[in-house]
């Protein structure tokens, strides 16, 4: 999916929904100036304008407008998206100056006055893709968590990442620790006591430390060993990589599965750092165009870049997202998807300490066990 103009919206203005822009009008996001510290007033307002989201307004580091903004672009298409013909350069100005013509135009909104009447939102990356309408999915899982779930542990760990409530256990695969130091995301009074919810609604950010807590949360929840009644319908006795037709002919396969090779020679492996053989990030829309099956892995959902994967090979005939990160959730299918390939955790004690001790090959027999749900049941099992 491209950020171009035909996709773009505007965030609310004066109480009224977001709306299209027209292809006549300047292609414009408004953002608040990332100096300027909203007041009570400000944050109760913009809360009041997105119900239902839940994500506390919190004073962000001052930062240098220009950069603040343009940091946004990076981002995102290290996420995968990538920006159209409309959209082929970034200006960055005061609201209230003329739209710069075949640009993305983002104004800073310098006041809280101005800042409500443009409907501004954020400089975030996420807040941008929301205002497209290309956040649907991740909102669509959070919001897929009912309230009321008190956490009782999380850990962040090498490899995984758990979050523990009652009964419930989901685990997300941790984000690759880079070189900018330590750094927490965790709250004054530790994560017990809050809601599972909460914590899910972390999964709405482009910050892969609050997204694999955010996805750890809502598998918690949708990845329960006491399966929904909602999910029965769709439940399939197996599925995932081990479904896929030798010698996997036309099998498309998004993440490093190598040991799937063996079995599946012919299959295409599309990688971020491709090794010999495997398909780059860049031609991954041609390989797309020729292939029947698609299996993703759940990793993207943790990463951010799901969701223009999907956008760029809607024409597969199905769609696989595996991985034991993956929510078991029928609410993937209405985002393209044919078939979903996750983990339950069985015994949590044995996952933390697991997980404590730096381990990676979860899907142990004594510790998780997988679970398959499919669109169409009336189809055979075998994918293309």
């Amino acid at each position: 999916m491209k950020l171009s103009r035909s996709t773009a919206l505007r965030g609310p203005c004066e109480g009224r929904e977001p709306r299209l822009v027209r292809d006549d009008e300047p292609f414009t996001i408004y953002l608040d100036d990332p100096g300027l510290l909203p007041s009570a007033h400000n944050a109760a307002d913009r809360k009041e304008r997105r119900a239902g989201e839940i994500r506390q307004i919190a004073p962000r580091e001052r930062q240098t407008d220009v950069d603040a903004a343009r940091h946004c672009r990076p981002v995102l298409q290290n996420a995968g998206w990538e920006f159209g013909s409309h959209a082929g350069q970034i200006s960055v100005a005061e609201a209230g100056q003329e739209p710069t013509p075949d640009a993305l135009n983002i104004f800073l909104c310098k006041d809280t006055h101005t800042s409500r009447m443009q409907g501004a939102i954020p400089a975030e990356p996420f807040q941008i893709l929301d205002a497209l309408g290309a956040a649907r999915l991740e909102q669509a899982l959070t919001k897929s968590v009912p309230p009321g779930l008190p956490v009782d542990r999380v850990i962040v760990g090498f490899n995984w990442t758990l979050v523990r409530a009652g009964d419930l256990c989901g685990i997300a695969r941790s984000r690759a620790c880079g070189i900018e130091g330590a750094r927490t995301i965790r709250p004054a009074e530790g994560f017990a006591g809050q809601d599972v919810r909460d914590l899910a609604s972390n999964l709405n950010s482009m910050d892969a430390l609050r997204r694999s807590l955010g996805l750890a949360a809502v598998n918690a929840y949708c990845n329960r060993m006491d399966s929904p009644d909602a999910d029965a319908a769709y439940l399939a006795p197996r599925g995932g990589l081990a479904t896929i037709r030798a010698p996997g002919e036309n099998a498309v396969i998004v993440g490093g599965f190598r040991a799937a090779l063996e079995r599946l020679p012919r299959a295409r492996i599309v990688e971020r750092e491709p090794k010999p053989g495997d398909i780059p990030l860049a031609e991954a829309r041609t390989a797309y165009q020729s292939t029947s099956l698609l299996a993703v892995t759940a990793q993207t959902l943790m990463n951010g870049s799901l969701a223009p994967i999907l956008a760029l090979s809607g024409l597969v005939p199905y769609r696989i997202l595996v991985g034991p990160s993956c929510p078991a959730s029928p609410l993937l299918f209405d985002h393209g998807l044919d078939e979903i390939f996750g983990a339950v955790i069985l015994d949590p004690e044995a996952a933390e300490t697991f997980i404590r001790e730096s381990g990676t090959m979860i899907m142990l027999d004594h510790i998780a066990t997988t679970r398959t749900l499919c669109a169409t049941l009336e189809r055979d099992k075998t994918p293309p």
